[in-house]
């Protein structure tokens, strides 16, 4: 096979942001554009769930998700057992065959842990296994996430 040309699709692609291209440069289809968020935007997206009815609560599940890389379904599936304060860690179930680990908490993220977790203790349902509960009790869904999220960005 030596000579031969094996021809693979381009799997990588360039995120740019506006500020680095040229305006006078054609976009190319193959460049996308930047499809996160900066850190200064989560703070700001935090800031305004934290200013909510549920602020405590919703602050905390941005800043969790965001620290850790959550997918939303993550995120909504966390339980109190996951969150060892003691240890400093969270333990993480990732989905769709990724691996599940613990992750340390830092501080910026332990204090919003704890305060949810006095605040959820006197809530209804508080008996509830998950982390994250809605006013009802139940467990938080991920279109409640979304729905959430979507306020705050507003």
């Amino acid at each position: 096979m030596s000579g031969a040309t094996v021809l693979r699709p381009n799997f990588y692609r360039n995120v740019e942001s506006e500020k680095t291209r040229q305006k006078s440069e054609p976009k190319n289809p193959r460049q996308r554009e930047k499809e996160y968020l900066t850190d200064k935007e989560v703070e700001q997206l935090i800031a305004a769930a934290a200013q909510g009815r549920h602020g405590i609560r919703d602050a905390c599940m941005i800043r969790t998700a965001w620290r850790h890389g959550l997918r939303v379904s993550e995120l909504v599936g966390l339980k109190l057992v996951d969150v060892r304060i003691e240890e400093r860690t969270i333990h993480i179930r990732r989905v769709k065959h990724s691996v599940s680990t613990d992750h340390p908490l830092i501080e910026s993220e332990m204090r919003p842990l704890k305060a949810w977790l006095r605040y959820r203790k006197n809530l209804n349902g508080a008996e509830s296994p998950y982390l994250f509960i809605n006013e009802r009790g139940d467990a938080f869904e991920r279109r409640g996430f979304n729905y959430l999220l979507r306020a705050c960005a507003q």
